[in-house]
């Protein structure tokens, strides 16, 4: 074996060496993106859960809002209407009063 033909096998070697590292720095890689992504994953359906969980709860709450601010605006028309009958009665009250008193002011 000449000098030539060791050279070829030690960088023949080196090639092989280098191989079997840059395998084995890609299983790595690859085992700790499998690691990541699972729990990427498992991080976005928690987060994902709670959001839909606090989304469904502020839904509720404004669905009770909702209900509350239709009950407002039916109380505040109700009572709308019951000054108006109750202005319109005390008008009437006012001018059977004022009608009395001047017939009784040309009686007397």
């Amino acid at each position: 074996m000449n000098a030539k033909e060791k050279f070829i096998f030690v960088i023949l070697g080196a090639l092989i060496i280098g191989a079997f590292y840059f395998q084995y720095l890609t299983d790595e890689v690859n085992r700790r993106m499998d690691e990541l992504n699972l729990a990427d994953t498992e991080h976005v359906d928690k987060v994902l859960n709670e959001f839909s969980d606090s989304l469904r709860v502020y839904n509720l709450r404004f669905i009770g809002r909702g209900k509350h601010l239709r009950k407002a605006q039916k109380d505040i028309v109700a009572n709308t209407d019951l000054i108006e009958k109750n202005t319109d009665s005390l008008a009437t009250m006012i001018d059977d009063v004022s009608f009395t008193l001047d017939n009784f002011m040309r009686t007397t």
